[in-house]
């Protein structure tokens, strides 16, 4: 009975394990646990968050943007947040150096569907978040400094 309950104990600590795995991973850029969770949140989260780019409440926007290479037209769904001076803010928790940013980049903006509304940025320019974070919420300057989130992606609402 008694190695049932230090079994069942210890299995109740790996869902805390794995969280706090991800956590620190992201925090300290740890390159296997970043691509793990990029890998999981492209095959799982981002399918599902497509949609509420539509919804009038949420921060959601689809990024719709074309492949500097390949030419291929992608959407990649983020959190932006309205600065209140014709700007959108986007942590980048994997960094500046992903796909989708780049490919923004080097085209100089791009189209986005934010609250069932669709338009063009321009602009885009990275900045350090401790430069922005005033015009963050403040949920959110929470979960950038416990991930540790250095840049932030700045597109101007054309």
């Amino acid at each position: 009975m008694r190695t049932l309950l230090i079994t069942l104990g210890a299995l109740a600590l790996l869902p805390i394990a794995a969280v706090a795995t991800i956590v620190l991973g992201m925090r300290y850029n740890v390159r296997p646990i970043l691509d793990a969770v990029r890998r999981f949140n492209r095959a799982v989260t981002n399918p599902r968050a497509l949609g509420y780019a539509e919804n009038e409440e949420s921060t959601r926007t689809v990024v719709r943007h074309v492949g500097r290479r390949s030419g291929k037209a992608y959407e990649t769904p983020v959190d932006a947040f309205d600065t209140g001076r014709d700007t959108l803010l986007v942590a980048l928790p994997y960094g500046p150096d992903t796909d989708w940013v780049r490919n923004i980049t080097a085209a100089g903006g791009a189209d986005v569907l934010r609250r069932g509304r669709e338009f063009t940025v321009t602009a885009p320019r990275v900045v350090a978040t401790a430069e922005v974070v005033d015009e963050l919420p403040a949920s959110l300057r929470r979960t950038l400094r416990l991930f540790n989130v250095e840049k932030c992606l700045e597109l101007r609402v054309a």
